[in-house]
């Protein structure tokens, strides 16, 4: 998919992962939503941290992990290694090393 250009990497990533306590108290809270599949996503945290680790260190400023205070006032640069299979294969990598 990569190579036929049908997916690829975005050209800046806004992560916030909250932990499994703030998960826990922002369920509290909200009692209007049934939050049916609370369990499954507070146990992606984890991996989503792994995955975006892994681009932030193959794809250097990419990634933020925080919202910006101040907002976003301009689009990021354009990621030139959008299509790259050398930087999809390294992204692979490193989350593979990681696992061993």
């Amino acid at each position: 998919m990569v190579a036929r250009r049908r997916i690829g990497f975005a050209d800046a990533y806004l992560v916030s992962i909250p932990d499994p306590e703030a998960l826990e108290l922002r369920r509290s809270a909200d009692t209007a939503r049934r939050r049916r599949n609370f369990g499954l996503h507070a146990r992606l945290g984890e991996p989503l941290r792994e995955w975006y680790a892994a681009l932030e260190a193959v794809l250097p400023s990419s990634v933020r992990w925080s919202f910006p205070d101040e907002g976003i006032s301009a689009r990021p640069d354009a990621t030139a290694s959008r299509y790259d299979l050398v930087s999809y294969d390294a992204v692979i990598r490193r989350l593979a090393a990681d696992r061993a």
